[in-house]
């Protein structure tokens, strides 16, 4: 279903569409809702109806700031009280501008592929701050950065995995907030980390380390700064949370320009596969034979794949079961294979295939909607095309990783050329990793 928002609403929740409303009796709520819902009586048109019961407070929220403004100047009596209606303040919770959204109608099992579509700009989105699932109601919270995201998400239609997403902005009540809060309090660590959103005006490390090593910043002492000329952020950590706190809480002009600063939230793990695992400083000299029996003697299990990545020294191994990861971490402390330590990882699950020997005319747009055809591909919704006509390569990340494996099952011609089409491992690098190294 569309739910067409204006984008005004976001700076209408900057001044105040909610009001506050106190002398009530809290034996009668559902009097008071069906009083503030009734236009004659207050001159508005109610969106939204909380009750805080700790608090002995009701929120009413109107379509616009003017008509929270002129309830106000209202004398309301009802139920034989007249009640105390103020607006409510900017910095409550439940007036600040709404960045999340709710999503009913939703598979709550496929939590990484609603937040890899809800990520993707094409689609309405964009940065994610927090997801949160509910599988008891069968109901998925996202929050975003920016509230603009969030109403812009609701402007469109959405079907995902085949179903039809019921998306609306979502405002959570302070009760909400503060168990959200506490939640991230008790289960994060300190957050040290700013981003900041500069586009194309990137300037040199050392401008950035300088400014918020400076008392103008609000800052302290830099940890680290690490620059994503692709998406235009600058990441800046600091030794201490609290400088990340403080600079977040300020206005930053750099070099002249304008600087948006916010704390840098790390994205949840992904998910791993079971079954393959990543061994890392492994000899060149090491024979395919003996790589296989060590890997047999640490898992209990004979790989039944060995794929080698482009650094040589690192190499994936593939298992018909799932190997004991841990026991397999402890091992690798304790023996050594032709005198190194080899140290083990667990294989983030892919969204992405590498498809080689493009015909030369093969152009970007023809990937994408040949890969988003179910029926000619087994595909579907593509995130993204990383083209690379001169070696007649690209990447294809779809939205749904579960996709991968359906198009690994049948052969792809394309523009008369037939393609070689195989899983994508970042961990393998570029060239996808070979089998046949050794």
């Amino acid at each position: 279903m569309l739910h067409t928002i204006s984008p005004d609403i976001v700076k209408d929740h900057q001044r105040c569409c909610t009001v506050m409303v106190q002398g009530f009796d809290p034996s009668n709520l559902e009097l008071y809702q069906l009083y503030f819902e009734n236009p004659k009586k207050t001159g508005g048109t109610s969106t939204d109806f909380y009750v805080n019961e700790n608090e002995n407070i009701i929120y009413v929220t109107f379509l616009t700031p003017e008509e929270a403004e002129k309830v106000t100047k209202l004398t309301h009596t009802v139920g034989g009280r007249q009640l105390q209606v103020t607006l409510a303040p900017i910095d409550d919770p439940v007036t600040s501008p709404p960045c999340t959204i709710k999503i009913t109608g939703c598979d709550p099992e496929k939590e990484e592929l609603y937040r890899l579509y809800f990520e993707n700009p094409r689609r309405g989105g964009g940065a994610i701050k927090d997801l949160v699932v509910d599988k008891e109601k069968q109901v998925i919270y996202i929050t975003f950065e920016e509230p603009e995201t969030a109403v812009n998400v609701c402007n469109k239609t959405h079907k995902v995995g085949g179903c039809d997403l019921e998306v609306s902005l979502h405002v959570p009540t302070k009760d909400e907030k503060s168990i959200n809060q506490t939640q991230e309090a008790d289960n994060q660590e300190p957050l040290k980390t700013v981003q900041l959103q500069v586009g194309k005006k990137i300037q040199s490390e050392d401008n950035y380390l300088y400014y918020f090593e400076s008392k103008r910043s609000g800052g302290g002492e830099v940890e680290k700064i690490s620059i994503d000329q692709e998406k235009g952020i600058v990441y800046v950590t600091f030794v201490q949370p609290e400088a990340a706190a403080r600079v977040t809480d300020r206005q930053h002009i750099i070099c002249g320009e304008p600087i948006k600063v916010s704390l840098f939230v790390p994205p949840a793990p992904k998910p791993t596969y079971p079954n393959k695992l990543l061994f890392s400083n492994v000899s060149k000299s090491t024979t395919h034979d003996c790589l296989s029996l060590f890997l047999e003697f640490l898992t209990g299990l004979e790989p039944a794949e060995l794929i080698y990545a482009d650094s040589l020294e690192d190499v994936l191994a593939v298992f018909n079961e799932e190997p004991d990861f841990e026991k397999v971490q402890e091992l690798c402390q304790k023996k050594c294979l032709e005198g190194r330590k080899i140290s083990v990882s667990r294989v983030p699950i892919t969204n992405c295939i590498l498809v080689q020997n493009l015909n030369k005319n093969t152009t970007e747009d023809t990937i994408m909607y040949y890969f988003e055809s179910k029926k000619r591909s087994f595909g579907g919704p593509v995130e993204k095309v990383n083209f690379d006509s001169g070696n007649s390569r690209c990447l294809v990340f779809f939205e749904d990783h579960e996709v991968v494996d359906a198009v690994l099952t049948k052969s792809h011609v394309l523009d008369g050329q037939e393609l070689r089409v195989k899983r994508y491992l970042e961990c393998l690098g570029p060239s996808g990793g070979s089998k046949d190294f050794k």
